[in-house]
């Protein structure tokens, strides 16, 4: 701000351009394909003018894609005075199971009949079992119990042994095994295979009776 006088007025000349309050940049997770609708609180202020003109593109509200968006702000007073900035908006992408719920469900979110725990069309096959065994191609409506791994007894093991389908990841698989279904914990087992590949066995010798199950989870 500039102020000269000249005998009893005096006249105020403006050079400050307008103060900018913008966000850090923002880093939040898609909600479908399409990304997300991500909302922030920006804003001008000026010295002298109390309404600075402020744009903002994409504006808060908006739904922002998968991938780094800069967001660009400007801002321009009474005197046209002019400052600009920027920040970005990064969406990062589903998981291979939100994509999976989305397709077959419509929504990304782990409730309803998209739930891990729902079996919505009755196959016997809970959702979360049906993506990690059966994969991310997987119609939940087709799933068959019979595709699932089947238990097997051989060089005095019983054990379960199965290839993890292409496409499926965040999924952690686990096996355990008891001696009797009375009331107990059950024992983890380790699985021996590699990579892809996965093999969970128990020695069948000095135990009467050997049960074993199947576990999967995810983040």
């Amino acid at each position: 701000v500039v102020t000269t006088t000249t005998n009893a007025s005096s006249v105020t000349v403006d050079k400050t351009a307008p103060m900018l309050s913008l966000p850090p940049n923002l880093t939040t997770e898609a909600t479908s394909s399409a990304g997300r609708v991500v909302s922030f609180s920006a804003s001008a202020n000026d010295n002298l003018d109390p309404s600075p003109g402020f744009n903002v593109a994409p504006a808060s509200g908006s739904t922002f894609a998968i991938g780094t968006t800069t967001v660009n702000a400007s801002s321009i007073d009474a005197a046209g005075n002019m400052t600009s900035g920027s920040f970005t908006v990064t969406v990062t992408p589903l998981s291979p199971l939100q994509s999976w719920r989305e397709q077959y469900f419509g929504t990304t979110s782990n409730t309803g009949d998209a739930a891990d725990t729902a079996d919505p069309f009755h196959t016997g096959i809970p959702n979360l079992l049906v993506f990690a065994f059966l994969g991310p191609n997987q119609n939940p409506a087709q799933a068959v119990i019979g595709q699932l791994p089947q238990i097997q007894i051989g060089g005095g093991n019983l054990f379960f042994t199965f290839t993890q389908p292409a496409g499926v990841s965040g999924i952690t698989y686990g096996a355990e095994w008891r001696p009797a279904l009375d009331t107990g914990n059950w024992v983890p087992v380790t699985d021996t295979g590699s990579g892809a590949a996965h093999t969970f066995g128990v020695l069948t010798s000095g135990n009467a009776q050997v049960f074993m199950r199947l576990t999967v989870s995810s983040p």
